[in-house]
């Protein structure tokens, strides 16, 4: 297979991981969805009986103000074993064809019918009322096409609720933390490891490794608590929260506004970077070993190669690709955060949004998110096939 078409093959499985992943996400949304939504309108339901209820309003009037809807919904209510037709019902009431209905019996109806109305509309809002696999399909559809419309739920945190417009500022927010942190992360692993490689056994390479298994055992959202009690409490250099408004009298000041930016952060990455760091050089050092021990670098060595030249030009070529698919794959995690560790440092990010969201079942918040996770996901991917055949001469090969 030439390496043309080797490329037009994994684009097309990306894309059919992308259409496969998004049927998945909405499948478990919708099936999310329909069990918490039926909550909040229930709740929806009791809040209007009982304001009316203060208000001492007569139902049969209120249900006069929506009768259009009755007749387009085909509203039924159920009142003492029966089940009556609310427009019909209302019709033949400003007709004065009930009969000897008594008042009692008319007021209960109509309460019923205006109920039964109220559920109905918070079920068309959300979108109950289509078929599941109708809904499914539009989940998807709008997620190809990015019409996510607006939030069902208030988010003052990210000022807008336009749900493209507040996941964007939602990563861009995670990726300044997280992504920052990252890249401190992957250059202080990279380094690491090739030493600890290059002195298997010495005080750096056991002192690392230690502590390569105790961090990676650390919860980061408990560092970051100690942190913020060491940094805030005791020293008191931190201001307690990653993120706050910023003092008009600074903006426009690019070295202030520096200043005031690296102060709220410094700490959260520090979390980061403690926790991470270590497995990261970890991983590296044991990938360097292992091509270390190849015939190629053998046989440079016995060539007279220099040793830096050796681990730099040939061993680090060689572990390349790994490490590429590693930190790559690492990388997309970045612009997604961490849901506890950002609540911790009140920092209003991926996320943050992604749990406010999920609370509230608010479906096209979750699938917006979840699409962009498995886009840049699937991206990266593709991506790094392309890397690959500039890393790896093998790939190119046309057999």
């Amino acid at each position: 297979m030439g390496y043309g078409r080797y490329l037009a093959f994994r684009a097309v499985n990306s894309l059919i991981v992308l259409l496969v992943a998004l049927l998945i996400a909405s499948l478990a949304f919708n099936a999310l969805a329909e069990k918490t939504i039926e909550a909040i309108i229930n709740d929806k339901v009791n809040q209007v009986r009982q304001q009316l209820a203060q208000r001492h309003v007569e139902f049969i009037d209120v249900l006069k103000g929506v009768k259009p809807r009755l007749l387009e919904w085909n509203i039924t209510a159920k009142y003492k074993d029966k089940t009556w037709n609310c427009y019909l019902f209302l019709d033949n009431y400003e007709k004065g064809k009930l009969g000897n209905m008594s008042e009692d019996d008319i007021n209960g109806v109509a309460e019923q019918c205006y109920l039964s109305y109220i559920k109905m509309r918070e079920e068309v809002s959300w979108g109950l009322n289509l078929p599941s696999y109708v809904r499914i399909m539009l989940y998807v559809w709008k997620s190809l096409t990015l019409d996510f419309g607006e939030a069902r739920m208030k988010y003052p945190q990210f000022g807008t609720n336009e749900i493209r417009a507040m996941v964007l500022i939602a990563m861009g927010r995670t990726a300044l933390l997280f992504t920052t942190a990252y890249m401190i992360n992957v250059a202080i692993a990279i380094l690491l490891g090739l030493q600890m490689a290059r002195k298997v056994g010495s005080p750096l390479d056991r002192g690392v490794s230690v502590i390569a298994m105790i961090s990676a055992s650390l919860p980061m959202f408990w560092v970051a608590m100690l942190l913020i009690y060491v940094f805030t409490y005791q020293l008191h250099i931190y201001p307690g929260v990653a993120m706050e408004p910023m003092p008009a009298s600074i903006k426009g000041n690019i070295l202030e506004e520096l200043k005031w930016w690296l102060w709220h952060l410094y700490v959260p990455i520090l979390t980061i970077v403690l926790v991470g760091f270590g497995g990261g050089a970890y991983a590296t050092r044991n990938l360097v070993i292992s091509i270390m021990q190849e015939d190629f670098v053998t046989t440079a060595r016995a060539k007279g190669v220099p040793e830096r030249k050796v681990i730099y030009g040939h061993v680090l070529k060689a572990a390349s690709p790994p490490i590429v698919t590693s930190i790559s794959l690492g990388f997309i995690g970045t612009f997604f955060g961490a849901i506890i560790s950002e609540v911790v440092f009140q920092w209003p990010g991926m996320g943050s949004l992604y749990y406010l969201a999920l609370s509230n079942a608010d479906v096209p918040v979750l699938m917006a998110n979840t699409f962009m996770f498995v886009f840049l996901f699937v991206l990266v991917k593709f991506l790094l096939e392309i890397v690959y055949g500039v890393l790896d001469p093998r790939i190119k090969a046309s057999r």
